[in-house]
């Protein structure tokens, strides 16, 4: 295996102390090393940040990206424990062949560029009265901490802390609705209920939290509820356990992230029908959205590059970086472009 560098930007609420140039960290098996150097750490900058690399080895370029990241995350894990303060990966800069002795070194460089459309220019009055006509109605404060959720669902962007709001919206809201008629426990293969031969019946009992959500998902899902609450619950106890999402995906043979816009659909209609509207109220205004995941256009680029400075202790300091910048072209787009069912209209029903 060759030995490889990647740099980072790391988001961080502590600096480097002034009398340190650099923090150096081996791991104790020697997987890999952290080198942590300020960058932008002027005090009462909006984006403080750290220039961080990993140094580790691995098959290839684009291996060693993603295990550096994965090693960095774990590490600044560790640190946000020990500090009691944020550290996350804010960006990955480059990776490159770090292998002593050479003259050329094989770069990959990365550049991020958020949707250039946004923000979408569709706001208006429609959705402020439709604000209005929810908050005439009657609601309760689970209502209000399911809102609380779904907003850092949105905003979130890792794909487990979106599941995982998502998924508390549909907790939250499932005793709303649950059917208070006593339900028999299941067999745990065949889901058939579990019939007890000293008294000759099925035990029955009041739903269990569980079995409201699953409630729930039958009321507000179309076409195989049960498996889906079934692919959901898997992934929810997946992360709870702390499985990484590809072990996940691995073990069920689910893709997550489009678990995540699911759960996300049934999150949204979870709080759009406990507001219960009355019969006869003012229909209301939503934008529909079929994709919750936050995603970021990254440019890739792939080249070699001389290094100055001793080759056989490059430094990361004296490795060029180029220059990569997007062209932008305006576009006019329809209003109904920017999403699918964009402007929906909701009539007052409501489970």
């Amino acid at each position: 295996m060759k030995k490889y560098i990647a740099d980072f930007e790391v988001e961080a609420h502590l600096a480097v102390i002034d009398e340190i140039k650099c923090l150096e960290f081996r791991h104790p098996q020697n997987a890999y090393e952290v080198h942590i150097k300020n960058l932008s750490t002027t005090p009462g900058i909006e984006l403080p940040l750290l220039s961080t690399q990993v140094i580790l080895e691995s098959e290839s370029l684009k291996e060693a990206s993603q295990i550096a990241r994965d090693d960095l995350q774990f590490f600044l894990d560790m640190l946000s424990f020990v500090t009691n303060s944020k550290f996350s990966i804010h960006c990955l800069v480059r990776v490159a062949d770090w292998t002593p002795g050479l003259d050329m070194r094989e770069c990959l460089q990365y550049k991020g560029f958020p949707a250039t459309d946004r923000p979408y220019p569709f706001l208006d009055e429609s959705y402020l009265k439709t604000i209005d006509t929810l908050l005439r109605t009657d609601y309760d404060n689970s209502v209000k901490r399911a809102l609380k959720w779904f907003g850092r669902g949105i905003s979130s962007i890792y794909l487990d802390d979106q599941f995982q709001c998502f998924w508390f919206v549909i907790e939250l809201l499932a005793e709303r609705f649950k059917n208070v008629e006593r339900v028999p426990d299941l067999c745990q293969k065949c889901r058939s209920p579990l019939f007890c031969e000293s008294c000759q019946e099925t035990p029955k009992h009041r739903p269990y939290p569980k079995q409201a959500i699953q409630q729930l998902i039958s009321k507000l899902v179309k076409g195989e509820p049960e498996k889906l609450f079934q692919n959901l619950s898997d992934i929810r106890n997946g992360i709870m356990h702390g499985d990484e999402i590809k072990a996940i995906e691995k073990r069920y043979s689910l893709d997550v992230a489009e678990m995540v816009n699911i759960v996300g659909n049934v999150a949204w209609m979870a709080i759009f029908y406990s507001f219960k509207m009355r019969s006869g109220s003012q229909k209301v205004t939503v934008i529909g959205r079929s994709k919750f995941t936050n995603e970021t256009a990254t440019v890739c680029v792939h080249y070699s590059v001389g290094c100055k400075g001793d080759k056989d202790n490059p430094r990361i300091e004296d490795l060029p970086m180029g220059q990569i910048s997007m062209e932008i072209q305006e576009q006019k787009k329809e209003a109904g472009e920017y999403f699918s069912d964009l402007n929906e209209e909701k009539n007052d029903s409501c489970i």
